[in-house]
């Protein structure tokens, strides 16, 4: 699919303040790191709404947006809020690849697959439950909706621009897994904890972009 070039002016924008907060502000919690951060997703949500794409696919991007205010932002209260938003983006996430995946037979391959990921989301939170504390509960329903969207990602036909969803849902769980050890696993103020955030942000953006890129190919 061809993209206007309004669609390619807000991709241009998002990519560069998807840059600017990963220079300048990616450990930081100021308003102006705050700005660009959750700017960049809603840039993208624009580009999605430039190219007609499912109203899943605006609504993913915009919860995820809501999360990145939120995650952007010292505090308990905020940490849950924005865990609850991308709860909401993953659930979304993972509609909106069931709905291109139709109601086929998902059989023994499929099974495979889920368990493969559920396997890994235990192992994932095994390593981080020692640091949870309160949010040991929050953080278990997590897991099993990013394992969700990751296992709808994977039923999708190669036919429809499959890869670049696949490849976004993979960047996503690397994102979300490094988080999750930066958060609940590094010492604060250790060599890993810092940098950390140069992995969970370029990973994420561009899983966001990878999963934008094969939604619009795979409607248009």
């Amino acid at each position: 699919m061809a993209w206007s070039g309004l669609t390619l002016f807000y991709l241009g924008f998002a990519a560069l303040l998807a840059v600017i907060y990963g220079a300048v502000y990616c450990n930081s919690t100021t308003l102006a790191g705050s700005i660009s951060k959750t700017a960049s997703i809603l840039f993208l949500a624009l580009v999605a709404v430039a190219s007609s794409a499912p109203w899943l696919l605006v609504l993913a991007l915009l919860l995820s947006a809501l999360g990145d205010a939120f995650l952007s932002r010292d505090g308990d209260g905020v940490f849950l809020a924005g865990m609850g938003a991308f709860f909401g983006a993953h659930i979304t996430y993972a509609a909106l690849f069931l709905n291109f995946a139709g109601t086929g037979d998902f059989g023994a391959e499929s099974a495979l697959i889920l368990a493969l990921m559920l396997a890994y989301g235990v192992a994932i939170f095994r390593i981080i439950a020692p640091g949870l504390g309160r949010f040991r509960g929050p953080v278990a329903v997590y897991v099993l909706a990013i394992v969700g969207m990751a296992w709808s990602a994977s039923q999708l036909s190669r036919s429809i621009a499959a890869p670049g969803i696949a490849v976004g849902a993979a960047l996503f769980v690397f994102s979300d897994t490094v988080l999750a050890l930066q958060k609940f696993r590094f010492r604060p103020g250790g060599r890993w904890h810092a940098r950390a955030s140069y992995l969970v942000w370029p990973s994420y953006w561009l899983a966001q972009l990878g999963i934008l890129w094969g939604v619009v190919n795979a409607a248009g």
